[in-house]
């Protein structure tokens, strides 16, 4: 009876053991999702002509939030790299990212570059014609470090921040876009 249940909680052990590998990097990953919707009275060409501007060389887009973080791209096209500083408190952080989808003028994907950003995953964003209305629509997930809590912190404070003063800039730029 004794030989049965050690070898029973042997088996166990392996079997466990060999799925140790799968199980461990799903727990050692926090997910990091989300969404952000403006809607605009801004035409479609104006929103998408200045959100591609801001994805190659923020500095000259009226929308992005430069104070927050600014981007600097080769150009809008499938497979480019951009890279996006982040004006953190302590000091700022550049990471890099990669455009895997352009669909002008409605559709922006990209990624983040693997051992180039702290956390994996991408986002894509949307410029959607309602008739009357545009929406902005920029849904993201991240797969992030379990042990990553300042840098989940962090991002959540600095979407708060971003979102808010993007709508901010996306309603200045109505007042001249907009009856």
């Amino acid at each position: 009876m004794n030989n049965y249940f050690l070898s029973s909680f042997l088996k166990l052990l392996f079997i466990g053991a060999s799925l140790l590998p799968v199980v461990l990097p799903a727990q050692n990953y926090i997910p990091l999702e989300f969404t952000t919707e403006i809607n605009t009275c801004l035409p479609q060409k104006i929103l998408w002509n200045d959100f591609a501007i801001a994805m190659t060389d923020s500095l000259s887009s009226n929308t992005w939030p430069n104070n927050l973080s600014t981007v600097f791209g080769q150009e809008l096209k499938t497979d480019s790299v951009f890279f996006v500083t982040y004006k953190t408190p302590l000091k700022d952080q550049t990471y890099k990212y990669i455009f895997t989808q352009i669909n002008k003028p409605q559709t922006i994907a990209y990624s983040s570059v693997p051992g180039e950003h702290p956390f994996t995953g991408g986002a894509q964003i949307k410029i959607i014609n309602n008739g009357s209305f545009r929406t902005f629509l920029w849904v993201g997930n991240y797969e992030t470090p379990k042990s990553s809590v300042f840098a989940r912190l962090y991002f959540k404070s600095y979407s708060k921040r971003f979102v808010k003063k993007l709508n901010s800039n996306i309603k200045k730029l109505e007042h001249t876009h907009c009856n």
